[in-house]
C-alpha cells in the first residue's frame, strides 16, 4: 500500500504542517482556492486568496448575469437609457440588467456614464409594534427590524423620552405615533 503524498501546503520548512494561506518561507504565501504557493506581490494586504483566483470570482459573478444578457456588447438604445433614468430609484443594477438584457456591470457603468446615483434601497414601512416594561431594563432601547420596532424601556418611563430615543435612532414622528397608538 503506497503512501498518499502530502499536499506541498502541509509541509515546508522542517517538517511543519501549517494550515493553508500561511506563509511559507521566503516571502511566499499558498492561495486559498488555487494552492499555488507565490510571492507577496501576488495577494492584496493580509487577503489569502491571489490576486488572479479574485479576478476569476469577479468573473464568475458577472457570468451569472451575463448569460441572460442578449444585447452584450451592442450600442446601447435611447429606450435602454430611458428605462435606467426612470428605474434606478426604484431597481437595483441587476434587476434593471435582466429587464434590458444587459450584464449588470454594464448597467453599472452606463447608469454612471449618464450621471445618475446608485439606486437607493426601498425602506420597508413600520406595520408591527411592540414594548416590554420591566424594572429590571435600566435604559430605553428602541429595536428596529423592519417592519417591526420594539420598545425595550423601565417600567415607569415617561413617553416623551422614548420619543427621543425614537428621534436618536433615526425613526420619524409618524412612527412614534402609530408606536404610541398601537402600544401606550
Amino acid at each position: 500500500m503506497s503512501k498518499k503524498p502530502i499536499p506541498i501546503w502541509m509541509t515546508y520548512g522542517k517538517g511543519t504542517i501549517a494550515r493553508k494561506g500561511a506563509l511559507a518561507s521566503n516571502g511566499q504565501r499558498q492561495c486559498n482556492d488555487c494552492d499555488k504557493i507565490l510571492t507577496f506581490d501576488y495577494f492584496s494586504g493580509p487577503r489569502i486568496t491571489c490576486k488572479m483566483c479574485v479576478v476569476a470570482q469577479a468573473a464568475k459573478r458577472n457570468d451569472k448575469t451575463r448569460s441572460g444578457a442578449e444585447n452584450d456588447c451592442q450600442p446601447w438604445t435611447d429606450a435602454e437609457d430611458h428605462f435606467i433614468r426612470d428605474n434606478a430609484a426604484t431597481m437595483t443594477d441587476r434587476q434593471m440588467a435582466a429587464r434590458v438584457g444587459r450584464t449588470m456591470r454594464a448597467v453599472g457603468q452606463r447608469r454612471y456614464m449618464l450621471g445618475i446615483t446608485k439606486a437607493v434601497k426601498a425602506v420597508i414601512p413600520i406595520t408591527e409594534f411592540g414594548v416590554h416594561r420591566c424594572n429590571s431594563i435600566k435604559q430605553i432601547t428602541v429595536c428596529v427590524n423592519r417592519p417591526k420596532v420594539t420598545v425595550y424601556c423601565p417600567a415607569k418611563t415617561r413617553t416623551v423620552l422614548i420619543y427621543q430615543v425614537f428621534i436618536k435612532e433615526g425613526l420619524t414622528a409618524e412612527d412614534y405615533n402609530n408606536w404610541k397608538a398601537a402600544c401606550v
